[in-house]
């Protein structure tokens, strides 16, 4: 009979180690998902950056200078990289455009934006184009926030601490040990 009570100990053991086993593999997958996804994130967000960096100064030095009128200001939180946009109008070659942009740069929205403000619009393309202060007319989107490169590094980071504390945990607590517990001594 002691012997049964220890071959099902054994067993329940080994189902126990398995068990905790696949926990570990799907916490260290979990790690290195978020690892991914938070480089991914912060690349893709500095690619963004740089392209409308790249486009602003292409515009800058090959744009058409255009007048276009500021019609609205809007609070729109969470919607790209600021919390204020205006929607400017303007006519190249006859031709009406509107785009809502993002209300940053020199002037800002922390007071109230010109009611006219200069554009170099592309000759090629007149429906993008740059403000004086290098604001582009695809300026209002998603990745295009400053918090985009710190959010994916803190979430790559935080992936990867734990896709290494699983895989080294055990190493880690054999040469540190777990720490005293109360009553222990």
């Amino acid at each position: 009979m002691g012997q049964r009570k220890w071959k099902r100990r054994r067993r329940a053991a080994e189902r126990d180690a398995a068990e905790q086993e696949r926990g570990r593999r799907h916490a260290a997958i979990i790690g290195l998902v978020a690892v991914v996804f938070g480089l991914t994130w912060a690349g893709i967000t500095g690619g963004y950056k740089w392209h409308l960096s790249s486009k602003a100064e292409r515009l800058r030095a090959e744009g058409v200078p255009v007048n276009a009128v500021v019609t609205e200001r809007r609070d729109t939180t969470g919607r790209g990289g600021g919390t204020d946009t205006v929607q400017v109008h303007y006519t190249y070659r006859g031709e009406p455009y509107s785009k809502r942009i993002l209300c940053a740069g020199s002037f800002g929205c922390d007071r109230t934006p010109p009611r006219e403000v200069v554009l170099r619009v592309d000759p090629a393309k007149p429906a993008e184009f740059v403000t004086s202060n290098g604001v582009t007319d695809d300026s209002v989107f998603f990745f295009n926030s400053t918090a985009g490169i710190p959010f994916g590094l803190s979430v790559a980071t935080a992936g990867g601490a734990l896709a290494v504390l699983v895989q080294w945990g055990d190493r880690l607590e054999a040469r540190f040990g777990r720490g005293r517990r109360p009553g222990s001594g």
